[in-house]
């Protein structure tokens, strides 16, 4: 069973089903990916780059493929991840959405895709995080899905950091991971 995608609004996603164009309301540059990644930083042995590759018909537009090669011979997944920093204010709730797409994995366990977001009461998402949330990981592999989670803001939060995350299976020798669509909604409390 593939899972049914959210509607388009004025041409563009509406993830939260609102009736409003995302594009309009989300806190994050290149919500998208209409041309490139541009925004967005891979962090460690990830790489980030622009696929063609689009979860609705919302054109022009692409997706953020996170990709990492290499095995290992050991149980369980490891974290690879893209992220930026956004400007938010203290005691909002904030929710996070995105379309995910994930490379079916050639081992027993499956690659997923999700996002977290971290607080910070500094501007430019640095020191240690205040607190933070992740969504539930993505449940299927070679389908576009749609992943969500919230949580509220710290009273000194300034900044917070959205990340991309790819969850590959340690044995698996690859993981691809694509991302489209990425909002950051805040609602004051």
């Amino acid at each position: 069973l593939v899972p049914r995608l959210p509607p388009l609004v004025d041409g563009c996603a509406d993830l939260d089903t609102d009736g409003s164009a995302d594009g309009t309301v989300t806190l994050v540059k290149n919500a998208t990916f209409q041309a490139d990644t541009s925004d967005w930083t891979n962090v460690g042995r990830s790489e980030l780059t622009w696929d063609a590759r689009n979860a609705l018909a919302d054109d022009p537009s692409g997706c953020a493929l996170l990709t990492v090669q290499g095995a290992v011979d050991i149980d369980g997944a490891t974290l690879f991840r893209a992220s930026q920093c956004v400007p938010v204010s203290a005691g909002q709730l904030l929710i996070a959405y995105a379309n995910a797409w994930v490379e079916p994995s050639a081992v027993d366990e499956a690659a997923r895709a999700q996002l977290q977001v971290s607080y910070f009461d500094a501007e430019d998402c640095s020191g240690m995080a205040t607190g933070d949330f992740v969504t539930p990981p993505s449940a299927a592999e070679g389908a576009w899905v749609t992943i969500q989670a919230g949580g509220v803001t710290g009273g000194a939060t300034q900044s917070a950091l959205v990340e991309l995350i790819g969850l590959k299976p340690n044995r698996a020798e690859s993981l691809s991971a694509c991302f489209d669509n990425v909002m950051l909604k805040a609602k004051t409390l």
